[in-house]
């Protein structure tokens, strides 16, 4: 009986034993999965911080666009402004010497007509001379008081002459004065006339850029959702490839580093993050759930990685024409607004293998590369996978 109770007791304790065995393993698993679980969220995190930031920083470039135009309006308004003063001033001063040479002319008239006065007073007497004077002077008191009665007519005849000599060269002057005022004046009016034309591009820049802006903000609202709702059928066209795969299937299971080529032929230049948007006007928050990268079109697009492609697909929508490599565990690349497709769905593709060129089918607003990774079918950051 000693035997049996031994033996009992023996498996008691082995079966105990197993027990926290499964149950460590299982707390590790779960340990391990909430890991996982905690640097996705930290990577989105990450990822969300710096598409913030990068709309940030747009919003600062447009704003700072918006201030130099606002900047070029205020300084081009004063100087409309000035060129008005400026304009009064002149315009003052024209009328001013326009009253002098007027008055000049007056007084010129009445010079001349003085002096014509005179000349015909000398003509109907006669010449008056010196020995006029002379022989008509009874004594020497008449001819004295008669010589100096003629030196006065004389000096009064010179001052007329001198009073019309002076008077033309002012009327001459005045002239010039005015001719001066008056080109000052008309380029005046044609510097205020260029400035309030640049005024005007100002305007129509400032114009531009916003409704640029706007049309742009609009175009991507209009991508977003049309993405957003194909998303979620491509989630379930993927969750549905790989439950259709038997888990001994060498394309059910990932071999890969887990670091993938750059899915394009050259560098590109990256124009909008993976990370969600907030519509500025709508406030409608919405995840661009891939990286854009702008590109010529026609540019080679390569697989990230090898695997197989589960679809091709050609939409006038949304991700346009497009093509989703699995490469295992349930991962896959999608690549959208494709110009041109060169698989086809079933197709072994390997990693850095031309499946298509760069375009802007679908909901785009240029030529540029939509690249996404998903996880389960759900996207993930393409920063973890890849790097520039």
């Amino acid at each position: 009986m000693k035997k049996p109770t031994t033996n009992v007791l023996l498996c008691f304790v082995l079966i105990i034993i197993m027990i926290f065995s499964i149950g460590s393993v299982v707390y590790a698993a779960n340990v391990d999965e909430l890991k996982d679980k905690k640097e996705n969220i930290d990577s989105q995190i990450k990822d969300k911080k710096s598409e913030l930031k990068e709309n940030q920083d747009s919003q600062d470039t447009a704003q700072a666009q918006l201030d130099t135009i606002n900047a070029n309006l205020d300084a081009v308004q004063a100087q409309i402004d000035q060129i008005v003063s400026d304009l009064a001033v002149a315009e003052e001063n024209l009328a001013n010497q326009q009253k002098e040479y007027e008055k000049i002319v007056a007084d010129l008239n009445a010079s001349q007509a003085e002096l014509r006065t005179r000349i015909c007073a000398i003509y109907r007497n006669g010449d008056v001379s010196y020995l006029d004077v002379l022989f008509s002077s009874e004594n020497i008191e008449d001819f004295i008081s008669g010589f100096i009665f003629l030196s006065k007519i004389v000096e009064q005849d010179q001052a007329i002459i001198t009073s019309i000599q002076e008077n033309k060269l002012l009327a001459e002057e005045k002239l010039k004065e005015l001719e001066t005022t008056r080109n000052e004046i008309l380029a005046l009016q044609e510097k205020k006339k260029a400035e309030e034309a640049e005024y005007m591009k100002q305007v129509d820049a400032k114009e531009a850029l916003l409704a640029q802006l706007e049309t742009e903000e609009a175009a991507l609202e209009s991508e977003l959702e049309e993405m957003e709702q194909q998303s979620a059928s491509i989630a379930s066209e993927i969750n549905s490839y790989y439950a259709s795969l038997s888990t001994t299937d060498v394309a059910y299971t990932y071999t890969g580093s887990g670091v993938f080529g750059w899915p394009l032929a050259i560098q590109g230049r990256v124009s909008s993050n993976f990370g969600y948007r907030i519509h500025p006007i709508s406030g409608v928050r919405r995840l661009h759930a891939g990286v854009d990268i702008a590109a010529p079109g026609g540019t080679p697009i390569l697989a990230a990685e090898s695997g197989t492609v589960i679809r091709v697909q050609y939409l006038s929508t949304g991700y346009g024409q497009n093509v989703i490599i699995a490469h295992g565990s349930n991962l896959v690349t999608l690549y959208g607004h494709m110009s041109s497709i060169n698989v086809v769905a079933g197709q072994t593709v390997s990693r850095g293998q031309v499946i298509g060129g760069v375009g802007s089918t679908g909901a785009s607003t240029g030529n540029h590369l939509h690249f996404e990774v998903r996880v389960n079918g759900s996207p993930v950051s393409p920063w973890g996978y890849i790097s520039q």
